[in-house]
């Protein structure tokens, strides 16, 4: 068995949880992959090139924050490879596992007893490339600083036309993050559908709308709008000039996301969202 491990070394305490996750799986007999910006924590003999990390993987390793999470599922994409998120970072809504359960849940993995959750993703289509997001596709204004025109469809139907700072076009699981702090709704996990979300709207009639999963939305800035920035993310940014078009569908597969045996979704909504009191 083969297991990749990414982190984020920014992250205060995680050398020492790193170490005693790739501890535990060597003294299993399993070989463990490192990215070569591990090469400097002493890890060197189990660098390999970027094209192979994700060859013959059981499983994908986040340690750090929910950051970790979305750099590591950009890596898996459509993949059916299943990602551990350990938490060190402050929110970790993502990120299922602490330090202590760590361990016990990768014992149950290798037992064949892991809990799976799958969560939508996206697929945005811009400048003939193709961007794969688990949380949100944005659009934002630009270095001016300045509102943007923006028009919006479902595929060839007009939905909307509004001046504003941006949109977010989010998953159920990006339903908690930029989406909810710009008025969106929360949207269960399990769930698959596409959340529009207008930031800062000129106008008190551009409201967050929810969609089928089915559907395939497009974005265009206006002939006359200021230039934006597409954000993937909030990890990948393209400057995008008026009259260009993003469109953004749902990805064919999901992320397999490990979870703790007795995770409870409302509860973390409670603990680290504070949602109902």
């Amino acid at each position: 068995m083969e297991i990749a491990i990414l982190f984020n070394p920014k992250k205060k305490g995680v050398e020492e949880i790193v170490a005693r996750v790739f501890s535990f799986l060597k003294r299993r007999g399993i070989k463990v992959k490192f990215l070569k910006s591990a090469s400097d924590f002493g890890y060197s003999q189990s660098i390999v090139k970027k094209r192979d990390f994700l060859k013959n993987t059981s499983l994908l390793i986040a340690i750090g924050g929910d950051g970790t999470i979305l750099a590591s599922s950009h890596l898996v994409e459509e993949r059916s490879i299943p990602i551990m998120g350990i938490n060190v970072g402050s929110l970790g809504f993502l990120t299922l596992f602490s330090p202590k359960s760590a361990l016990p849940a990768l014992n149950d993995f290798l037992k064949g007893k892991a809990k799976m959750e799958e969560r939508m993703a996206l697929r945005a289509f811009f400048r003939k490339r193709i961007f794969f997001a688990l949380n949100d596709v944005c659009i934002n204004f630009g270095p001016t600083l300045r509102a943007i025109d923006i028009f919006l469809y479902s595929r060839d139907k007009y939905i909307s036309h509004f001046l504003g700072d941006g949109v977010i076009i989010a998953t159920p699981t990006g339903s908690t993050a930029y989406s909810l702090a710009c008025g969106g709704s929360i949207i269960h996990p399990s769930l698959s559908c596409l959340i529009i979300t207008p930031i800062s709207p000129h106008g008190l009639t551009a409201r967050p709308l929810i969609l089928s999963a089915e559907e395939e939305i497009i974005i265009e800035l206006g002939e006359k709008s200021e230039r934006g920035v597409l954000v993937i993310d909030g990890q990948k940014r393209l400057p995008i000039q008026p009259k260009e078009r993003v469109k953004v569908s749902a990805a064919k597969g999901k992320v397999k996301l490990l979870s703790p045996e007795e995770f409870d979704y409302f509860s973390i909504l409670r603990q680290k969202m504070r949602w109902g009191g």
